[in-house]
């Protein structure tokens, strides 16, 4: 059941990526992706394509978050798949955030944002509120930013939305940082924390303990600023250094080779299949002359009898035709005598004799009754 294995993989490839476990969920997305082009189940690629997209964008690899998040909108536009239209536009608005070009961020946000509502997607819609406070917040407009901040806040706790509500928390959080509140910052970010470790975000959790860290140092308490800090450096590693960063280059390496290695193997089999049909046509058709010719043969030998020819010249014919056709059999029979003698030259004889000795009173009765026709 190909499907189900594509989706189970796929399924455990998202805990992964949950989890910042960003080589193995990669992985598990591409064996997902293989299954899906070599079965053809486009209804399941946008989702995959977009998954994989937005690992290159944890991992801040613009280009390559790009590439699948466009591949992503092209198979989804063509299956007429709206929520995964919607989806992979709010990706394209986190790219083109991240690129700083956040006018044309605010309009995939805002046309994902249209999509969700229509398709009474609330957890979509919390999220692309978020994003929009987000590109509001880069902008300096902090009051639009925190309007969007909080209706995104509010509907991720109707949903009881921990992972959602930990990113408008650590978001809030900032904001409230760079007004200067201190204090409402840090609430905000232990909110924030407290909800990522529930969902075990690692993602969201670095980034919460760098802006504990700022908040710390801002207020001069040094001490839980290196404390904050430490813990950040270490998720961050765990997330991002440079052995995982090759890895999952790696990775993409060794599904392009396999994906190649299949290709090529289909390429083959496509190839050599042609050809047998071919041979097989070829070999029909030679079939088809030799018996045509051998039944002409019989013809000839049969009706020889209205001429005077010598009785040693009619014996020879049939004997040629009958030699031909067993022949002729021999060759039309031997991948069955093959098959059940096993290759063994005894064997095969046996085969061979039984053959002849079937077709020998055939040859007698026929030679017979050319002869009467001579005489």
């Amino acid at each position: 059941y190909k499907r189900g294995e594509a989706k189970s993989l796929y399924g455990q490839g998202v805990l992964h990526q949950c989890q910042g476990d960003y080589s193995n969920a990669l992985e598990l997305f591409f064996k997902s992706l293989r299954i899906i082009e070599q079965r053809e189940f486009d209804e399941e690629t946008p989702a995959l394509l977009n998954s994989i997209g937005t690992i290159y964008w944890y991992q801040r690899d613009l280009d390559a978050s790009l590439e699948y998040y466009q591949k992503s909108l092209e198979v989804s536009t063509e299956l007429g798949d709206s929520l995964g239209i919607a989806n992979v536009l709010a990706n394209l608005g986190m790219v083109s955030a991240s690129q700083e070009n956040y006018d044309r961020a605010i309009g995939y946000f805002q046309q994902a944002l249209g999509m969700k509502k229509s398709l009474n997607d609330l957890q979509g819609v919390g999220r692309n509120l978020n994003n929009i406070g987000g590109v509001y917040y880069f902008q300096k407009k902090y009051e639009k930013a925190i309007d969007f901040y909080i209706q995104s806040l509010n509907v991720k706790e109707a949903l009881e939305d921990k992972k959602g509500m930990a990113g408008s928390l650590n978001n809030i959080g900032q904001l409230y940082f760079k007004i200067g509140n201190n204090e409402k910052a840090r609430e905000y970010y232990e909110r924030s924390l407290t909800m990522a470790y529930l969902v075990g975000d690692k993602f969201i959790r670095q980034g919460v303990y760098e802006n504990l860290a700022s908040v710390a140092s801002a207020q001069n308490d040094y001490k839980s600023a290196y404390e904050h800090y430490k813990r950040h450096a270490e998720i961050k590693d765990s997330l991002f250094n440079e052995d995982k960063s090759k890895e999952i280059g790696k990775l993409e390496a060794k599904y392009e080779f396999e994906k190649a290695e299949e290709e090529r193997a289909r390429a083959m089999e496509k190839k050599r299949m042609a050809d047998k049909q071919e041979k097989s046509r070829r070999d029909n058709l030679q079939y088809s002359a030799i018996l045509i010719f051998i039944i002409l043969l019989f013809t000839a030998a049969f009706t020889i009898g209205k001429l005077s020819i010598p009785v040693r010249m009619v014996e020879g014919l049939t004997f040629f035709a009958f030699l031909l056709f067993f022949e002729f059999l021999l060759v039309l029979l031997d991948p069955y005598i093959e098959k059940h003698s096993g290759g063994e030259p005894a064997y095969k004889l046996m085969f061979n004799a039984l053959l002849a000795g079937l077709i020998f009173p055939l040859h007698s009765f026929f030679e017979s009754r050319v002869k009467k026709r001579l005489f």
